[in-house]
């Protein structure tokens, strides 16, 4: 036992010399020579009984000289070239896959949100000198960085309205970052995992961190760019006003934009998430987020995530109301009706609001209309290209918004 310690810590400290004391490439060095020794114990033992008897060998050079190294690691120093040699062996190709395969499972481990989040003490740290009471974290991704015009103009507006806003993105371009900037908006990067609800996850698990922060927020709004604002960025602002009007602290309370009992299971569409600030404080949102797992596909996330939430909330005992509820439209009368026919929707859990009643949403007044309707909707028979009937919503307002369909449509369809 002894003698296979001191032989470990022996490869440890050649690999630590070898690689000049960069601590990733040592742990690659050390496990390829081990996998390597491992693979020829019989070459190991011989070369190490000819050095203890000094007998002659060939060429000390290439794979015979990383061999006698790798026999008797304490009697080496480390030689650059033979890290060369090393990394020219399958036994290296094996282990920068193991490394690979080891920080995608730490990536995605339900504990390391910080390990997700590239700047995460700058982000609290400029949350600490703005002490903000109402917050907004707006999650972000497009292929080539760019911002929609529309919802710069939406968060801008929200923060003229007295909103600390937080934008979440595994990347923005450089017009993007400088736009936001200018207007004093808070950046948070972080890698593209999980989706948005793995954002919600991260930043809510972050801010726990941070008790005096969430002591002193009375509104956080969890939202994110799969829907467009329609009527401005004004508009929506002003919505988001009303509903923090809605949602006081008297109880803890969710509010959503709109509501389903898709996949049998009631729930606030995580689009768009207002939580009051005894919600933000309480037992049951605070034991959710650290919870939630990041692996396993989108439905695996919504189930977990946007449906997990609401249901915990619910058994909580968490009052949850949607702006534009389920019941509320379907009682208001005959034009959802008719558009739910359009989609052969019968059932109440067959609804999904925001994607087969966009127009009755718009009707009612609410100001986001999901991008998966303009773009990638499932084709019906009786169903016209929703972009045809998308003009009578739009007003002088919509500049942006017509901007950014043109942005959104290269964005979505480009090329690997």
């Amino acid at each position: 036992m002894h003698h296979r310690l001191a032989q470990a810590l022996a490869l440890r400290a050649f690999s630590r010399q070898l690689c000049r004391g960069d601590a990733g490439q040592a742990l690659l060095a050390y496990r390829s020579l081990r996998d390597l020794g491992r693979s020829r114990p019989r070459l190991q033992r011989s070369l190490r009984q000819a050095q203890r008897l000094r007998l002659p060998l060939p060429s000390q050079q290439g794979k015979l000289a990383l061999w006698r190294a790798l026999a008797l690691p304490e009697q080496h120093q480390g030689d650059p070239s033979l890290l060369a040699v090393l990394q020219g062996t399958e036994a290296w190709r094996r282990a920068e896959l193991w490394q690979q395969q080891r920080q995608e499972q730490r990536l995605n481990a339900r504990w390391n949100h910080r390990g997700r989040l590239e700047d995460a003490d700058q982000l609290l740290q400029g949350l600490e000198r703005r002490q903000p009471q109402r917050l907004v974290f707006w999650h972000h991704y497009d292929r080539r960085g760019a911002l929609p015009g529309s919802w710069l103009l939406a968060l801008q507006a929200m923060q003229r309205a007295g909103w600390t806003v937080v934008v979440s993105s595994s990347g923005l371009n450089a017009d993007a970052e400088a736009a936001l900037q200018q207007g004093d908006a808070l950046i948070s990067r972080r890698r593209n995992l999980g989706l948005c609800l793995g954002a919600y996850r991260d930043f809510c698990c972050l801010l726990q961190e941070r008790p005096q922060l969430l002591r002193g927020l009375s509104h956080c709004l969890l939202a994110n760019d799969s829907t467009l604002p329609v009527g401005g960025g004004k508009r929506l602002a002003a919505c988001l006003e009303a509903m923090a009007t809605d949602n006081p602290n008297d109880q803890p309370r969710l509010l959503g934009m709109t509501d389903s009992i898709e996949r049998d299971a009631y729930h606030l569409q995580s689009y768009w998430l207002l939580a009051n600030g005894c919600l933000l404080r309480s037992k049951a949102w605070r034991s959710f987020w650290p919870q939630l797992a990041l692996d396993g596909h989108k439905d695996d996330l919504i189930n977990q995530g946007e449906i997990g939430l609401s249901q915990a909330l619910l058994k909580a005992g968490v009052a949850l109301r949607a702006r534009h509820g389920l019941i509320a439209m379907l009682v208001a009368g005959e034009e959802l009706d008719q558009q739910l026919e359009r989609f052969e929707v019968r059932e109440p859990r067959g609804v999904n609001l925001s994607l087969y009643a966009w127009q009755a949403l718009l009707h009612a007044g609410c100001p986001l209309l999901k991008k998966q309707v303009l773009f990638n909707l499932r084709p019906y028979p009786r169903v016209p290209i929703p972009l045809t009937e998308l003009g009578p919503f739009l007003n002088d307002a919509d500049v942006a918004l017509r901007n950014d369909l043109e942005t959104l449509l290269q964005s979505r369809y480009l090329g690997p």
